[in-house]
């Protein structure tokens, strides 16, 4: 059995972790939203479906006002679906399939024949790359925690290990090992990530770079073409953002 609503949330924030018999697939039309497991973060923009598996522990974080729609699909439906949670990129198909289960007839055959491609799709679903690992380790985890939280710090590397009183080669091969990044890789996306929220807030860019640790705006831009395939103000247009100028 698969059940269907849209929900819509105010400005305010909105904050809940918890876990559900049934698996869940939500997206978001309108707004942003942190979604988090215990092995990694994801930033969700509109229209990149969420998937989560039955019983598992997740935190969501509305940023301001997000409107959506989710589907609670039975447990015996989903063993031939993902195990882990993800955010994955937005399919036209599944896109498709999505609007028109909104109209659709309730429990008529087309209705069903929907709802199994629905299942494929979250089967084949490819991973958005608006997407944080995170570390294991309590160490390096405090690190993540602290790079996110704080994303204008520049100590390089070396300064880290420092701290954290861990040898340079070691850290190294552990945060790869734990997370599949580099440690530069791993910082550079966390600040596109957190940049991307900001950008619903109405910063310019010049800002927004200075807040996320950039040296010029050029960099910036640099970085979140190379991650995201377009610029910050194409981004914003396309998400329904407001970024300044």
């Amino acid at each position: 059995m698969i059940t269907m609503r849209d929900f819509h949330r105010e400005m305010s924030p909105y904050k809940m972790k918890h876990r559900h018999a049934e698996g869940q697939l939500f997206l978001l039309r309108k707004g942003l939203c942190n979604f988090t497991t215990a092995s990694s973060a994801w930033l969700m923009t509109p229209y990149k479906p969420c998937w989560i598996p039955p019983n598992e522990v997740h935190e969501t974080e509305t940023l301001g006002h997000v409107e959506g729609t989710s589907f609670m699909i039975d447990e015996n439906l989903c063993r031939r679906l993902p195990s882990s949670s993800f955010v994955m990129k937005g399919t036209n198909l599944i896109l498709a399939v999505v609007d028109r289960l909104r109209t659709v007839t309730r429990s008529s055959l087309r209705e069903g024949n929907l709802f199994e491609v629905l299942l494929d799709e979250i089967a084949e679903g490819e991973p958005d790359r608006l997407h944080l690992p995170l570390p294991r380790n309590q160490a390096l985890r405090n690190l993540a925690s602290a790079i996110y939280n704080h994303p204008n710090d520049r100590r390089s590397m070396e300064e880290w290990c420092t701290k954290l009183d861990i040898p340079g080669r070691t850290f190294i091969r552990r945060f790869k090992d734990e997370t599949g990044l580099t440690f530069v890789d791993w910082r550079r996306r966390c600040r596109i990530i957190r940049a991307i929220a900001m950008m619903r807030e109405g910063h310019g860019i010049d800002a927004i770079a200075t807040k996320v640790g950039y040296h010029s705006a050029s960099s910036f831009i640099t970085s979140f073409r190379r991650m995201t395939g377009t610029s910050p103000h194409q981004f914003a247009i396309e998400n329904q953002l407001r970024v300044g100028h």
